[in-house]
């Protein structure tokens, strides 16, 4: 970070739409940073509320931030320990992520709302990390196990707590996203132990969406409608973008 430093420093930006009468322009609006130098947007809700995490000084951790055009950006603090990230926000402001713990090497996802960072646990590992939440307040992520042997894909809602969403045989999983409606998109290792596929969740269960021939896919986000995109490696060596279709990619 120092020799990121001494270079530029970064910026969180977010574009908003400028109505015009014939044609729609785009306007960057710098979001600022804490008492640090740099700061990054991950992500935005339909209301043009933005999350993301910034640095505090001097630069060595960032802070989860949320940021309005009335309030400007706001540290939410940690949950304890001196880091935290924020990764999703939902319509209502909710924003997800990660947060390290008081005094260890803990690091707990979290849920915060009403100016409160909730802390959601892990799977029995030290290491848990939300990525996204939808307009229901249930959310998505990754956590390892007991052991740190393994890193599972989770759900979690105030009601039920975090649950394992499992994997396809293998060893590992990941939630990056979970819709209106409740799937939850990202990928999984299959039993073979080199096969990572794009894989969805919903009340049946875990769905093997495969990939593009080149033996890894990953799953980045979801529609309202269930429809995801992400990207997969193809029998070429390539990456490409990618969209689900009727159960395949």
């Amino acid at each position: 970070m120092t020799r990121a430093n001494k270079l530029t420093t970064l910026f969180a930006v977010a574009l908003f739409a400028l109505p015009q009468a014939n044609a729609q322009s785009y306007k960057v609006v710098d979001l600022g940073t804490l008492s640090g130098t740099q700061s990054f947007g991950n992500a935005i809700n339909g209301r043009g509320t933005a999350a993301g995490s910034a640095t505090v000084d001097p630069d060595i951790f960032t802070h989860a931030f949320s940021w309005t055009r009335k309030t400007g950006i706001v540290d939410l603090g940690t949950l304890g320990g001196d880091l935290s990230i924020g990764n999703g926000i939902n319509n209502a402001g909710t924003v997800v992520g990660g947060s390290q713990l008081t005094g260890d090497f803990q690091f707990d996802a979290f849920f915060y709302k009403a100016a409160v960072m909730t802390d959601l646990g892990s799977l029995g590992g030290q290491f848990s990390n939300a990525s996204g939440v939808n307009g229901a307040g249930q959310v998505v992520g990754s956590s390892t196990l007991v052991g740190e042997a393994a890193t599972h894909a989770f759900y979690w809602d105030a009601k039920h707590g975090m649950k394992d969403l499992g994997t396809l045989g293998g060893a590992n999983s990941q939630a990056t996203a979970i819709s209106g409606s409740g799937t939850v998109v990202g990928s999984a290792d299959l039993a073979d132990g080199v096969t990572t596929d794009a894989a969805t969740w919903d009340k049946r269960g875990i769905h093997d969406l495969g990939n593009l021939g080149g033996g890894s896919a990953l799953l980045n986000a979801v529609g309202g409608e269930g429809r995801a995109v992400g990207s997969s490696t193809t029998a070429a060596g390539e990456t490409h973008a990618v969209v689900t279709s009727k159960g395949g990619l």
